[in-house]
């Protein structure tokens, strides 16, 4: 989970990005270009961006989910009368699969699952009354993929969702199974990723725990620095924006600084 609102860290983004620019000697080795609404951007709220493997760059919003080739932008739009169609319009977080499926989060109707090949939507959502489906259509919570091919999401009640969706399931009727996780800790802030080892870490407000697959369930390992933004290395480690700046390589953690720098204020890594 990130510690700044979208909204800033879209500024902090491009902060970072056109900063370089400001700098006539670096002029020529850099481009600087401003998309926007002009542009064809379908809303200026931009709650993510993703890049994916072919390298179109992709930019949830407020309203629809836009694909811009470096040219102009495709806009994907919910049609109520359209069930191949994106689930809503109100997108979240995203995360390109190891099929090159675009998962997409929506802030009131599940999780949009985008197949390239096939140009459809698969939509997967809380069903009341089931067991098999989603813990609620909230995700406020990044989308990641575990290292056995799963997705594993939260949902805003607090729930973590493990996602099992075949490589095919946009061409035949999908048997999608959902395991639901409870998270045995409070918190404030929820981060979890998978590092370049295939471990999926989860902390929850300073509780690390580990995923196991043998129980099917996170163990907590040691109580750390609660952190919100991290940066993964490709030796398996990761660096935390945690209270020190923490390098944490499994379950050992090495402070950077011996002191805060931003004063318990927190940061963006």
């Amino acid at each position: 989970m990130n510690f700044f609102p979208p909204t800033i860290r879209l500024v902090l983004a491009f902060v970072f990005v056109l900063g370089p620019c400001a700098n006539p000697r670096l002029d020529a080795q850099f481009r600087c270009d401003v998309v926007d609404n002009s542009h064809g951007l379908s809303q200026g709220y931009v709650f993510d961006i993703l890049q994916d493997k072919e390298g179109f760059l992709w930019f949830s919003t407020k309203d629809g989910l836009n694909r811009y080739d470096g040219y102009q932008f495709k806009i994907f739009s919910h049609d109520a009368y359209d069930s191949i169609s994106i689930s809503s319009n109100s997108c979240s977080y995203m995360c390109e699969d190891r099929y090159g499926r675009i998962w997409i989060g929506t802030e009131e109707n599940g999780i949009s699952v985008y197949d390239k090949v096939t140009d459809r939507f698969l939509r997967i959502r809380q069903k009341e009354g089931q067991t098999n489906s989603l813990a609620g259509n909230r995700i406020q919570f990044p989308i990641i993929e575990m290292s056995d091919g799963r997705m594993m999401t939260c949902t805003h009640n607090k729930k973590i969702n493990l996602i099992t969706l075949p490589p095919n399931a946009h061409q035949n009727k999908p048997d999608i199974k959902i395991e639901e996780l409870d998270i045995p800790f409070d918190y404030y802030f929820l981060t979890y990723y998978t590092t370049y080892k295939g471990e999926t870490w989860l902390n929850a407000h300073g509780k690390h725990m580990k995923f196991n697959p043998a129980i099917n369930n996170f163990e907590w390992k040691k109580d750390i620095e609660p952190f919100s933004t991290f940066q993964l290395n490709k030796n398996g480690s990761v660096w935390t924006n945690s209270k020190y700046y923490n390098l944490i390589d499994s379950n050992q953690t090495y402070a950077l600084f011996d002191k805060s720098l931003m004063e318990d204020q927190g940061s963006y890594i």
